[in-house]
C-alpha cells in the first residue's frame, strides 16, 4: 500500500472492474503485464509521483552502476574524474562529474542530505523529495517508455 490506496483502490481509479482491478496492478508489480504509457501517466498522477519513475529502466546493481558509467565514460571521456581521497584510511575513491547540471543535481541531492542528518527535514519529506524530483521538469512531455 502506497499513499494509503490498495491495488484493488489503484485499479478501480484506473477504470479496472471491480473483480479484477487488484488483479491488473499485482501484473503490473510483478512485471507479468506493461502498462501503457497513458497508463503510466495515470498511476503517476493518482500516487502523486513524478512518472519518470516508472519509465527509467533503473539500476539494481552495483554491477549495473558500474556498468552505467563506464558506458558514459565511454560516449564522453572527459566527463568523470577519480581521485583518491586524502582523509581516508580505507582509500575511498571520490568522483567529479564535469559537467554543470549534474553538479547542479548533486549538489541539490547533497543539499537534501544534509537538511535530513540535521533534521530539518523527516524521512518521509526525504522519499517525496525523490519521487518529485525534479519538480521543474514534472509537467514536461513523456515520449519515452
Amino acid at each position: 500500500m502506497f499513499r494509503n490506496i490498495t491495488q484493488k483502490e489503484l485499479g478501480r481509479r484506473l477504470g479496472y472492474g471491480e473483480s479484477s482491478a487488484d488483479v491488473r496492478i499485482a501484473q503490473y508489480e510483478s512485471g507479468q503485464r506493461t502498462p501503457k504509457q497513458e497508463t503510466l501517466i495515470r498511476i503517476a498522477e493518482i500516487l502523486e509521483v513524478d512518472v519518470r519513475n516508472f519509465l527509467s529502466p533503473g539500476i539494481a546493481t552495483m554491477d549495473e552502476l558500474m556498468e552505467t558509467l563506464f558506458w558514459m565514460d565511454e560516449e564522453n571521456r572527459g566527463l568523470f574524474h577519480l581521485f583518491l581521497l586524502n582523509d581516508s584510511e580505507s582509500e575511498t575513491v571520490g568522483i567529479t562529474m564535469r559537467d554543470k547540471k549534474t553538479m547542479s543535481y548533486l549538489q541539490e541531492w547533497m543539499g537534501k542530505k544534509q537538511k535530513l542528518g540535521d533534521g530539518r527535514i523527516t524521512e518521509e519529506e526525504y522519499l517525496e523529495w525523490k519521487l518529485h524530483w525534479p519538480e521543474d521538469k514534472r509537467k514536461t512531455e513523456y515520449k519515452t517508455v
